[in-house]
């Protein structure tokens, strides 16, 4: 009687295990009716769904459940409530090693009856490539079956290329397939800035995409995109790459590729976040000699090539996605691009201004957090363009800039310093060397932002090439034009006091600040000032820079690179 009671339990407690096994594998046969819309069951690896046939429910066949990680539990993300476009937080999931990085072999593929778009770990500029899938336990359901969820990671200021596989439903590549690349997928929380020719990512942290770049698959399935960080922050140099990034305030970009126009959840896609990671800090590099040039600028690469991000760092559109403030503070107008400073092949950068349909474009560039100097001499060779509504400059600020977004940098305008070596004003009808800073004790700039300003005795400031310089050592500072030097700052006790020939012409009562005994960086730019009236379409102005050089000056002068 007892082992008929234990025998009669069992069954009881094999049947509900099992039932559903049986009733699904009938569904090859004809299709088994099911009870509740959507439920899924897995069989030999096999999962169906519930799905409507007809007036009825019945048991139909997904595709192939994918191979669980022997290693590791997954752990659940803290994922807030999706949005309608959901996209992946991050958990603190145990770490992968190394080795678990994505396959390139597309034959690895698991089969999930979707057409699929994978990210191949042979991509270019990578730094690394870590896949942690089970970290979207939680809204991997918002995507197609298959979902692979991705770290990746680039240097600040590099190009680097992206290439994707994309495979049908069975499969097979998808040869000259349409597809689109998302950069900074929308509800992603990205907060890097990318370029990819005319396509601008900006890391805005919304429902939007920040850009959608299209392209098409060759006939192996493949498809490349070529992109550049342009992000002013990093994440620490020392993050490590061979593991999911769990570094505090993360800097990234999430990406994806969509085949066609199918929907997220129509196609078992790769979503990829690209971490920036900034340079290893930089070592101060002692000069040789009071005459030697130690760091220059030349410009002369093959027409239409882009300065060095290496070096320099593009800003763009009006600046509020780099600064957090529009119109950089000045209420200039234009909106920078990339591609507007360019190299002319002749030797030159060439900055070219338009105005196109209500719409001023130009560039601003600068070598914050890439290349700083402290004292020395610094020149620059160039051609001021003509045009009135040009606001050209060659100026630096301080190396502890921040902006008010406060990605970089310990100390806001006007405490950091600046210092314009060549601004074209007045309708850019002069050249305006001037000093930049703060009353003592205060946020206050000096003489209501006008500054400490020596005018160059130039009458006409286009009229052909001139080398522009500033000599910089401990307390003192000094302009020159073609070697001529016309005025100098210096500082006298708790005052400054300029010269022009030889001759005290102000002193200024500073309190004794003075906040150019520390590192700077450069920039240039031809900016529009603000109330310009709009011109004919097409109007177009270009300033040119022959060479930039850098070297000592009476025994003072470092660059940090």
């Amino acid at each position: 009687m007892k082992r008929f009671v234990a025998l009669f339990i069992g069954f009881l407690i094999i049947i509900p295990v099992f039932s559903p096994i049986s009733q699904a594998a009938t569904v090859i046969k004809g299709g088994t009716k099911c009870t509740k819309l959507n439920q899924k069951i897995t069989v030999s690896k096999k999962i169906y769904q519930c799905k409507k046939s007809g007036k009825k429910l019945a048991w139909k066949y997904i595709g192939i459940a994918p191979t669980p990680k022997p290693t590791s539990t997954p752990t659940k993300s803290a994922s807030p409530t999706p949005k309608p476009t959901p996209s992946p937080s991050k958990s603190a999931s145990p770490s992968p090693s190394p080795t678990s990085s994505p396959s390139a072999s597309p034959s690895v593929y698991p089969a999930t009856g979707l057409p699929a778009s994978r990210m191949l770990a042979s991509s270019n500029g990578l730094l690394g490539l870590v896949d942690h899938t089970w970290d979207s336990a939680d809204w991997a359901k918002y995507y197609g079956t298959g979902l692979r969820f991705l770290d990746g990671f680039v240097m600040q200021g590099s190009t680097f290329t992206l290439t994707w596989h994309v495979v049908d439903a069975s499969g097979y590549p998808l040869a000259n397939q349409d597809v689109s690349l998302a950069v900074d997928k929308g509800w992603s929380g990205s907060n890097a800035t990318f370029i990819s020719g005319r396509y601008i990512a900006n890391g805005a942290n919304d429902g939007n995409d920040g850009a959608n770049i299209p392209g098409k698959t060759n006939a192996r399935g493949d498809v490349s995109f070529v992109l550049t960080s342009t992000s002013s922050n990093a994440e620490p140099f020392n993050t490590k790459t061979t593991e999911k990034d769990t570094v505090a305030n993360k800097v990234f970009g999430q990406f994806a590729l969509f085949i066609g126009t199918a929907t997220q959840d129509k196609t078992s896609m790769d979503i990829v976040d690209i971490h920036i990671i900034a340079t290893p800090p930089a070592t101060p590099t002692p000069l040789a000699s009071s005459t030697a040039k130690t760091w220059s600028q030349e410009f002369n690469d093959s027409a239409g090539t882009m300065p060095s991000n290496k070096l320099w760092t593009a800003l763009l559109g009006d600046g509020f996605g780099q600064l957090g403030f529009h119109n950089y503070g000045t209420g200039e107008i234009e909106s920078n691009l990339p591609d507007a400073a360019l190299t002319d092949g002749a030797g030159n950068l060439a900055i070219t201004t338009k105005y196109q349909d209500g719409v001023w474009t130009s560039s601003r560039i600068w070598t914050q957090g890439k290349v700083n100097f402290q004292y020395g001499k610094i020149e620059v060779r160039m051609k001021l363009p003509a045009e009135s509504y040009n606001w050209p400059a060659f100026w630096m600020l301080g190396s502890n800039y921040q902006p008010t977004n406060q990605l970089f940098g310990d100390t806001p305008w006007p405490n950091s310093g600046e210092i314009d070596i060549a601004e074209g004003l007045a309708g850019n009808s002069v050249v305006q060397s001037t000093l930049h800073g703060n009353y003592d004790g205060t946020t206050t700039d000096w003489n209501g932002g006008a500054g400490l300003t020596l005018y160059a005795p130039l009458s006409n400031i286009s009229d052909g090439w001139h080398t522009w310089a500033m000599l910089w050592k401990p307390n003192m500072i000094a302009f020159t034009l073609d070697g001529v030097e016309y005025g100098r700052n210096t500082v006298v006790g708790s005052k400054i006091v300029q010269t022009v020939n030889g001759v005290d012409v102000n002193t200024f009562a500073a309190g004794g600040v003075w906040p150019f005994n520390q590192p700077f960086f450069l920039l240039i730019d031809n900016a529009i000032p603000p109330g310009t009236p709009n011109p004919a379409n097409g109007t177009t102005s270009t300033m040119l820079i022959d060479w930039i050089h850098y070297s000592q000056y009476e025994g003072f002068g470092t660059v940090f690179q």
